[in-house]
């Protein structure tokens, strides 16, 4: 159940919002060509120093993806390293083993 005060809020929420325009003062005179032209080369720099961050962004993650992958071959080969010295291992302890049992034998 909903309170009055709370109804009332909701209630001012649904209603129109009055919002009042302001007339804009007109311009005390047009912008020179001198301004224009400064604006313009204003926002050329702008945009080619945007560019020039986005293409530097994108080589950015081309490398990091580039590196990303090198690092996942190098674990893969380390693992497959680590596996065939274990066998490597394994195999030297059984020839130790049988080379220990037919000296045995041969005793």
């Amino acid at each position: 159940p909903m309170t009055t005060k709370g109804k009332e809020s909701l209630a001012s929420l649904r209603s129109p919002v009055q919002v009042e325009l302001l007339p804009m003062p007109p311009p005390d005179a047009p912008p020179s060509v001198e301004e224009l032209v400064r604006l313009r080369d204003q926002t050329n720099g702008a945009l080619a120093a945007f560019v020039e961050k986005h293409d530097a962004s994108v080589s950015a993650r081309g490398r990091a993806r580039k590196l990303r992958e090198a690092a996942e071959h190098a674990a893969r080969a380390a693992e497959e390293a680590e596996a065939k010295v274990a066998g490597l291992a394994a195999a030297e302890k059984r020839a130790a083993e049988a080379a220990a049992a037919a000296a045995k034998r041969a005793e």
